[in-house]
């Protein structure tokens, strides 16, 4: 089940770029996951709202991504879904 491997993968990430899995809880329906707050919202969001970002937001959020997926990548793992709908903020 791909969900079951995406918590695997979840558990075992440590970047202070990457939301944090703290417990998993299951019963007879259903998986629930407690993972920490992202009060930002999406960047999907945020691009609606601004309209733009200035160069020094977008260095420092695209130095931010960069960081997470190179340390997912030397922990051969490949974030297949990447789009400002699926990037959470601060």
């Amino acid at each position: 089940m791909a969900l079951l491997n995406e918590i695997d993968v979840m558990r075992f990430v440590d970047h202070p770029n990457i939301m944090k899995l703290y417990r998993v809880y299951e019963d007879g329906e259903h998986i629930h996951l407690v993972l920490g707050y992202c009060n930002g919202g999406e960047l999907f969001s945020r691009i609606i709202k601004r309209g733009k970002f200035n160069e020094k937001s977008s260095s420092q959020l695209i130095a931010h991504l960069l960081e997470a997926l190179e340390y997912l990548h030397e922990n051969g793992v490949v974030h297949r879904d990447l789009k400002p709908e699926n990037i959470l903020m601060k």
